[in-house]
């Protein structure tokens, strides 16, 4: 198999899963290769090792910890062990009770398990292992992970030295990241058609394996004509009320089918900043899709020209969510006059808010509203994403930064 190194999520794994010695759970979308991340680790320590993948073994339950020790010895042909990894644990029914149990008997484990497309399993872990599990969320590849992987450059190389090559020798990669995005099967794909081929693959995978279970056949065919409703609202505020209108279906429906969307993993809502001030917006949240490969392919299009504005929203703001700390909150802000920031990037350990602007063209302009958003809060620097431009310049006692939004990850 090719290999595309992620090595921000071996890194956790090597601090939490090996370290730290937590239960640790790769966890988030399906086809992210979560369970390639795990088989690394396995092969280093297959010795001392088993490997269960209950894909193999669906719906099985386990009444004891004994019970659950006994199968894996079976099912491995080894006596003993150390390293246990387990793919696939949301087909496992209360499996999160018998590893705690495993934790709290002092069992001398190493535990490493892979879950895909399910928000229950998540909500178990997150309820009955507090202080006892590290969850790492895997999200399809960033741009920096799928520019080493085409040119075994980083881009941190690129921007010190040779800046000019991704706007001249390399910006082929850029608009194929922007349509296809960071599937690894995507990426490593040679042709067009095998991309959208392989597009349309994890698409049905999702609705097969997650959506058939939660739906009626009447609800499928609305929860279709909703996804795509909403996708062409990507980086908007969503209304409800107007796509009940639209489609037809009662308030209730919509609500109902965007949690399924967010427990799914498929998108994820930022809500806007509103800390004192009258004039601010204060309700609606804009969603974002995981993938931009996924959104186009829902919006059965893949020509940047006629979305490329949201396109490159979309893919901003994601690699924020996929390297976010704990101690940072995104908002979007916006005035009731309807001028508004695309992001506000808030750490809670300096209490500082940083106003975010992107664009799709190049441009150096800093935006006027963020003047007036940092007359009311505390504001250390300003960042413009754009296509091309980048420079750096103090504005009073604020920095303004301007970063081609190809290079968002190394700020991050």
């Amino acid at each position: 198999m090719i290999e595309i190194k992620r090595k921000y999520y071996e890194d956790l794994i090597e601090k939490y899963f090996l370290k730290e010695k937590k239960i640790t759970f790769l966890l988030w979308a399906r086809r992210v290769w979560k369970t390639f991340l795990m088989r690394k680790f396995y092969e280093r320590l297959a010795s001392e090792a088993v490997w269960i993948s209950f894909e193999e073994d669906i719906g099985r339950k386990f009444s004891t910890v004994d019970e659950f020790l006994n199968y894996l010895k079976i099912a491995s042909w080894k006596n003993s062990f150390k390293y246990i990894f387990l793919d696939e644990i949301q087909l496992v029914p209360g499996i999160s009770r018998i590893l705690k149990k495993i934790f709290d008997s002092g069992y001398n484990y190493y535990i490493l398990c892979s879950g895909s497309g399910s928000f229950k399993i998540y909500s178990e872990i997150e309820d009955s292992l507090i202080g006892r599990r590290e969850i790492i969320k895997v999200y399809p590849l960033t741009f920096e992970e799928f520019f080493y992987f085409k040119t075994w450059k980083t881009l941190q190389f690129v921007w010190e030295n040779r800046y000019e090559w991704i706007l001249d020798k390399y910006y082929y990669l850029i608009e194929e990241f922007l349509k296809f995005w960071g599937y690894p099967e995507v990426v490593i794909s040679k042709s067009i058609e095998d991309k959208v081929r392989f597009l349309k693959s994890i698409y049905d995978m999702w609705i097969d394996k997650d959506i058939k279970f939660i739906l009626s056949w009447e609800d499928i065919i609305n929860f279709s004509r909703f996804l795509k409703s909403i996708a062409v609202r990507v980086t908007s505020i969503v209304k409800y009320s107007t796509i009940s209108g639209e489609l037809w279906i009662t308030l209730n429906k919509v609500k109902k089918f965007i949690q399924i969307l967010k427990d799914s993993f498929i998108i994820l809502g930022i809500w806007p900043l509103a800390e004192k001030y009258s004039y601010e917006i204060k309700t609606g949240e804009k969603l974002y899709f995981v993938d931009n490969g996924l959104l186009n392919y829902i919006l059965k299009s893949f020509v940047l020209v006629d979305n490329i504005w949201k396109i490159v929203e979309n893919y901003v703001i994601w690699e924020h969510i996929k390297r976010k700390k704990d101690y940072i909150e995104l908002y979007f802000w916006k005035k009731i006059n309807q001028s508004e920031i695309d992001l506000v990037v808030y750490n809670m350990l300096s209490w500082e808010y940083t106003p975010v602007e992107i664009k799709a063209k190049s441009t150096s302009t800093f935006p006027k509203i963020f003047k007036s958003f940092s007359e009311l809060y505390n504001v250390k620097k300003w960042i413009l994403y754009n296509k091309s431009i980048r420079f750096t310049k103090k504005v009073g006692e604020i920095d303004f930064i301007v970063i081609p939004y190809f290079f968002v990850d190394i700020f991050l």
